[in-house]
């Protein structure tokens, strides 16, 4: 670089600001996003020096989301975030508890992006990894032993869904898991065409061109599974990276 002294002055060697306290301007910035303003935490994140608490503080929206920015579009201070904040979402709150499945999955899709409700819904009342689509998984499904009695005769759905609503830990999980005991568990039991027919339906409907079918063949299929990538390649027609509706 072109010289001309007057290093002090530039800040050069110092540590950059780290955490609250560090700095006014970007302590107000922390205030308000705190506070609900969802510019206030973009603005933080942007302006923050990256792996320093400012930046991870606006990135997770004042800790409302697990990070990656981009608060504006998920609501203000005003918009409800968890039980008790709104009577229509507590209601469909209270029906996904008591396992009405549909309102989880109503809970999901009318509720702010990053909040507790949404996240309740997604996880079927905290039943499942986030984001799973309730209905479908749990309807007709009946009790841990009706899923074992399935998974053992060889449906590999049944298996999967086990996996998913038993209780961390437990036999169950683990026979779900490892499809019955067929498998080490390394890779998902629904893994490819063949092992479930509602898959099987979207995926045929993604060959034939239906790219909304792709996406949501996607969005609904196990993570590492051959189901996921065939959806997220657009029925291997693109590299994958987006949504294939309207692509």
């Amino acid at each position: 670089m072109v010289g001309g002294g007057e290093c002090a002055a530039r800040g050069i060697g110092d540590e950059p600001p780290h955490a609250y306290g560090d700095d006014p301007g970007l302590d107000e910035l922390w205030d308000r996003c705190n506070g609900g303003d969802m510019g206030a935490c973009d603005s933080l994140f942007a302006e923050a020096s990256p792996d320093t608490e400012y930046s991870w503080f606006g990135g997770t929206c004042g800790e409302r989301t697990d990070g990656g920015g981009e608060c504006s579009s998920r609501g203000g201070a005003d918009s409800p975030y968890t039980y008790g904040d709104d009577a229509y979402l507590d209601r469909l709150w209270d029906g996904c508890n008591a396992e009405d499945f549909a309102a989880c999955g109503e809970l999901y899709e009318f509720s702010p992006v990053g909040s507790e409700y949404e996240q309740f819904g997604g996880t079927c009342g905290w039943r499942t990894e986030f984001p799973q689509v309730c209905e479908p998984l749990f309807s007709g499904a009946g009790e841990i032993d009706a899923l074992w009695g399935a998974c053992a005769s060889g449906e590999m759905e049944a298996c999967w869904n086990l996996y998913l609503v038993s209780p961390s830990g437990s036999e169950s999980e683990a026979f779900g898991l490892t499809c019955g005991g067929r498998t080490d568990g390394n890779r998902p039991c629904v893994f490819t065409y063949g092992d479930s027919p509602r898959l099987d339906d979207l995926w045929d409907a993604c060959a034939n061109g239906e790219m909304e079918a792709c996406d949501v063949l996607f969005i609904e299929s196990p993570e590492g599974s051959e189901y996921e990538e065939f959806g997220w390649t657009c029925g291997w027609s693109t590299d994958g990276g987006g949504y294939c509706a309207g692509s």
